[in-house]
């Protein structure tokens, strides 16, 4: 309960994540307390990103992928 599973598509978190691997979503996190990749709705679009909590409290958001 709580829990759903989605597949990647794309190549923004290679080599972490590959096209089309399947990654479990704890749907209950609600906010970002700890640095890590995170699944993020951005205008009706789910987006699989690495979030950054900085110092100031602010959040930055980024692929992996460094092309």
């Amino acid at each position: 309960e709580g829990f759903s599973s989605l597949e990647v598509h794309g190549d923004s978190m290679q080599p972490t994540l590959l096209n089309g691997d399947q990654i479990i979503i704890d749907r209950q996190i609600q906010r970002v307390d700890v640095s890590g990749i995170y699944v993020i709705g951005l205008r009706g679009d789910l987006l699989v990103k690495r979030v950054q909590r900085m110092l100031d409290g602010s959040l930055v958001v980024k692929s992996d992928n460094v092309a």
